[in-house]
């Protein structure tokens, strides 16, 4: 099986201004066989490049570095950054339900748009030397 290599730009442009000159897929197809020596285009490709740059002024691939989600809007950011004025040590679940957004995003929104940093504070506080002592003792480690 022969594997086939992606066109360059070049050749999907003189293929879209060929067929607007001939019209015809076939034709466009033995011109580029013999122009270019490698195997032409098929006909959906030639046509959907073609209706892409009457369209949209370009033959680019659009869908090309575009992950296909929606992005955060800022009106989101705003809600979730007005959320966590009053009260910063709110968790992210008990946001994500006030505002009706999933906790993922909340924590994205923390920690990439508004630079935040989670911590656990809680629990490096509640750690004390009582109950150190406690755990190594359950470790089997012994103070010498």
């Amino acid at each position: 099986m022969k594997c086939k290599l992606a066109l360059t730009s070049q050749q999907r442009s003189w293929c879209v201004l060929e067929f607007h000159k001939t019209n015809d897929v076939v034709t466009v197809q033995r011109a580029f066989k013999l122009k270019f020596n490698v195997d032409p285009p098929i006909n959906k490709s030639i046509l959907k490049w073609h209706r892409n740059f009457i369209e949209r002024g370009c033959i680019c691939d659009q869908r090309k570095g575009h992950s296909g989600r929606t992005s955060v809007s800022e009106q989101v950011v705003d809600c979730v950054r007005e959320s966590f004025l009053p009260s910063p040590r709110k968790s992210t679940r008990r946001a994500s339900r006030e505002l009706k957004v999933p906790q993922s995003t909340v924590s994205k929104i923390l920690r990439k748009s508004l630079r935040l940093q989670l911590t656990s504070c809680n629990w490096s506080l509640s750690y004390t030397r009582k109950t150190r002592k406690r755990d190594m003792h359950f470790a089997g480690i012994s103070k010498r």
